[in-house]
């Protein structure tokens, strides 16, 4: 009789401990392309203000193009002080925020694609570094704030919570779509930049692997959406055909014409990279693909639960492409804002964005 007594409470603790771990929730608010405004705008004081009733079990990615126009510029320089402010702007929301904080690279943070775009994104990197170096630093993570480091594509692997089982992948595609002719990006040495791409696939590969034997969410976040309906989805235009393949006009990819139009999906390199790695994420379940890119909000759920998130409207908004093929579950290009998203160890489990128009939150996926 005792020994049924004893299995009845060890069988009654084994099921409180499965629901505290599946009742504790992990919050992650996504946001993109906040660089334009020196004093934080609306987008940044709502995500301020709801990221002082967070602890330690939150996150907060800014999704690249964090300094409009082009990067933070050099130390002494005369727009230093006007892009230090811009950047300041996105990382003081963190002054007294104590879950993990990352800020990860756009296109316009490499010199807006142009020359010396990696030795203009080493400044940003040793900004915020310096930054979160201080004594009264609070956040989780202050070593490890800017990702992928050095100018290289990652893959950056980060467990964010081990109750809510979620982990996160970040990557910068710009790495793909800036190296050309004269234009340097971080290597390995003694790699090429065919081996460095053969080897981030096989890295991405081997942590979405792990992270399905170990019962993991993951996001994988990334300045460039895979799909969406902003203006990045315009096909190619006949200009950018004639400096990629008519002679003598081939002779502009020289002085960098042609880069104008890789920041658009249907260019040859973004839509290489966006098949190869929609090709990895189509054999999964349940994953997130989170970018910025697009200064509007775009939400697609496919039919292996993989969550497809566009919030680049952290300072600006521009319309949809009214020709874009694809058509997002939801989408909103009229208001700044953001999305948050509430895992536990069951996996995703709802979705709010947060706009100027809907500075309460409108819930996108029903509570599982």
């Amino acid at each position: 009789m005792r020994t049924c007594g004893c299995a009845i409470i060890l069988l009654i603790a084994l099921a409180l401990n499965r629901y505290h771990a599946s009742a504790q929730e992990y919050a992650v608010y996504l946001i993109g392309d906040a660089g334009k405004d020196t004093i934080s705008g609306p987008a940044l004081q709502m995500l301020d203000n709801l990221l002082t009733r967070e602890g330690k079990n939150a996150s907060v990615i800014f999704l690249g193009d964090n300094v409009y126009p082009r990067g933070l510029e050099k130390p002494g320089s005369h727009n230093r002080k006007i892009t230090e402010k811009k950047i300041l702007s996105q990382l003081q929301v963190a002054d007294s925020f104590t879950g993990k904080f990352f800020m990860i690279p756009g296109n316009h943070d490499w010199r807006k694609s142009g020359w010396k775009g990696l030795q203009q994104l080493s400044y940003e990197e040793e900004f915020i570094n310096a930054y979160f170096s201080k004594k009264e630093t609070t956040i989780a993570n202050p070593s490890t704030c800017f990702l992928p480091s050095n100018g290289l594509p990652g893959p950056s692997s980060i467990q964010l919570d081990s109750a809510a089982k979620l982990r996160l992948i970040i990557y910068d595609p710009q790495w793909w779509l800036h190296q050309q002719s004269f234009h340097k990006v971080g290597s390995i040495p003694n790699h090429s930049k065919q081996e460095m791409q053969s080897q981030f696939f096989k890295q991405l590969n081997k942590e979405l692997q792990s992270a399905e034997s170990n019962s993991e969410t993951v996001i994988i976040a990334g300045h460039h959406p895979l799909m969406t309906a902003g203006e990045h989805a315009r096909l190619s235009q006949p200009l950018h055909f004639i400096t990629t393949y008519v002679p003598p006009f081939q002779v502009f990819r020289l002085f960098g014409l042609n880069r104008l139009f890789r920041q658009d999906l249907q260019s040859n390199a973004y839509r290489k990279l966006a098949d190869s790695m929609l090709a990895v994420i189509q054999q999964r379940q349940a994953l997130i693909y989170a970018a910025g890119h697009e200064h509007n909000l775009q939400y697609s759920i496919d039919k292996m639960n993989n969550v497809f998130i566009v919030s680049g409207a952290g300072s600006s908004t521009t319309p949809f492409d009214p020709k874009a093929s694809y058509r997002p579950d939801w989408k909103d290009d009229r208001s700044t804002g953001f999305f948050k998203l509430i895992f536990n160890a069951t996996g995703l489990k709802s979705i709010y964005v947060f706009t100027l128009n809907n500075p309460e939150g409108i819930s996108l996926l029903k509570d599982n």
